[in-house]
Formats: structure tokens, C-alpha cells, sequence
């Protein structure tokens, strides 16, 4: 069995022991041999859920509101199936150079990349105002293509075309990773940015 449908059944089976009923995310971690393990369960849509959007076609948010109105989740584990390659740069309002210090203030203009495969989820508007008291992310960036080096050539594009004006942003470190050797020839890892970074 391939690693990602292993890491499927082994959610599913701690979802079912604990007779969990609503939508959720199980973490795991892969290791170089494939090897995975457990990290947490979150009762609770995460913000990385419009990768799995992207590559299974279901709403997840939808499947969240539906269960809680009472109503059955129809769609079998077994008849999911996971499309090429998804995605997620979280834009936050910060200042990579000066150690991700927060970057508030009002956003003078705003062009949001389109086009097939490409996502922006965001509330965000020109003359829309980022207060220093709450999370600093002003929307989050979504690309899917067939492969990873297919999205990873959409995420560059789309992030070369996204303009947040009037505040500085974490865009450039973006694409700083997506174009860095080890990211390409995905030689990460959870310590990266702290060892290898630069």
C-alpha cells in the first residue's frame, strides 16, 4: 500500500476509535523512508484544508456545515482519490527582514492573480485595514496543476502577480522557497529555516 493511502487508513482508524463524527485533520509526519508518524488531531477545519479542496474536489466546508446540520457524508473513503499537486503560501501581514515582525496598516491596492488552478481565499480589499491585534494573515494563495513542478510553476506565477500595496508582506519570502534548490529537489525539512536556510 502507497504511504498516502497507509497515512488514510490510519486516520480514518483514529477518527473511528474515538467514534469522532465531523470534519477534522489527523497530522502526520513522513520521514525520508516514507516512514510516517501521528502528530495531532484537530476537531476543526485547519487552514490548510483547500489543498485537500484542490486535490480531492470536495468542499470540505460544506461537508463541515452538512454533518452539523444532522445530514449523512455519503462519499466513501474508498472512492476518494487524490488529483496531482497542490499548493498553500499563507500571506501574512509581516516583515520577513526584520524577523517576521508584524506589518499592519492599510492596504493601498490589491490585484489578486486568476486563472484555472489558482485560488485566493481571502477577505481582504483595497482600503481594508490590518489591525495589530489579531492574526496577521491576510489571505491565504492556493495552486493545483497535475505535478509538483507544474504547481510549483503556477504558485511562482501567481505570486508574481499578486499585489498587496501599503504594507510590507511575506510574498518574496514565498517565492524565495518555492525557487531555493533544496525546496526544488525537496531536501526540507520541519528545522529547514532554522539550519539551512540562506
Amino acid at each position: 500500500m502507497a504511504t498516502g493511502a497507509c497515512i488514510s487508513a490510519a486516520a480514518v482508524k483514529a477518527a473511528s476509535v474515538v467514534n469522532y463524527e465531523n470534519a477534522g485533520t489527523i497530522e502526520f509526519v513522513v520521514s525520508n523512508d516514507f516512514s510516517f508518524y501521528f502528530i495531532e488531531m484537530n476537531t476543526r477545519i485547519q487552514v490548510e484544508h483547500p489543498v485537500t479542496e484542490m486535490v480531492t474536489g470536495i468542499d470540505l466546508i460544506q461537508a463541515q456545515l452538512l454533518i452539523a446540520q444532522g445530514e449523512p457524508f455519503d462519499i466513501e473513503q474508498e472512492k476518494i482519490e487524490i488529483q496531482g499537486h497542490s499548493i498553500e503560501c499563507r500571506l501574512n501581514a509581516e516583515d520577513p527582514a526584520h524577523q517576521f515582525r508584524p506589518s499592519p496598516g492599510l492596504i493601498t491596492s490589491l490585484r489578486v492573480p486568476g486563472g484555472f488552478g489558482v485560488r485566493m481565499d481571502s477577505a481582504v480589499y483595497a482600503g481594508y485595514e490590518v489591525l495589530p491585534y489579531y492574526d496577521s494573515m491576510v489571505g491565504k494563495l492556493i495552486v493545483h496543476a497535475e505535478t509538483r513542478e507544474l504547481a510549483i510553476a503556477k504558485m511562482l506565477q501567481a505570486l508574481s502577480e499578486l499585489e498587496i500595496g501599503g504594507l510590507k508582506t511575506n510574498r518574496a519570502f514565498h517565492l524565495e522557497i518555492l525557487n531555493h534548490p533544496d525546496f526544488l529537489e525537496q531536501r526540507i525539512h520541519t528545522k529547514w529555516l532554522e539550519t539551512d536556510w540562506k
